[in-house]
């Protein structure tokens, strides 16, 4: 595989996986896995996918934390949303130790409002999901969720 410059950073990103909807990278110096968005939205069944997919890298390189660039998102989608909190997030941390997640949104107001509405109604349904003893923040660049 070879390296990749993204946004200018001094970073030697590989390329795992492509589709239509996201690339996958990782960085190994920082041990990060980057999932990021390349289509204004994901049907849930490429979204397990394409999250299903990340796992098999995260254990192959050794990965402990997750970058999610959303940026180019503009349709959210709950569902989605919810198997990535309660599942997946679930299975990584347990299964790899993965605890660490950033996460970068579109600059769209409506979709951070969605994101938050979304967010309070899964904390609400699920109280004792692992998700809430990860550490889960919003970053404002690639560059800034690599380095926190």
């Amino acid at each position: 595989m070879e390296n990749i410059k993204l946004e200018n950073l001094n970073y030697k990103f590989q390329l795992h996986y492509e589709t239509r909807y996201t690339k996958i990278y990782s960085e190994s110096e920082n041990k990060v896995i980057l999932i990021q968005v390349v289509n204004h939205f994901i049907p849930i069944d490429e979204f397990k996918k394409i999250f299903n997919r990340s796992t098999e890298i995260i254990k192959s390189e050794k990965l402990n934390k997750v970058v999610f660039d959303k940026r180019k998102m503009s349709v959210f989608h709950q569902p989605s949303m919810e198997w990535y909190f309660t599942e997946w997030k679930a299975e990584i941390a347990e299964n790899y130790q993965v605890v660490k997640h950033r996460k970068i949104l579109p600059e769209d107001n409506l979709f951070i409002q969605s994101v938050k509405i979304a967010r309070k109604k899964l904390d609400e349904t699920y109280p004792d999901a692992k998700y809430k003893q990860l550490d889960i923040q919003y970053m404002e660049s690639l560059e800034e969720a690599i380095k926190n």
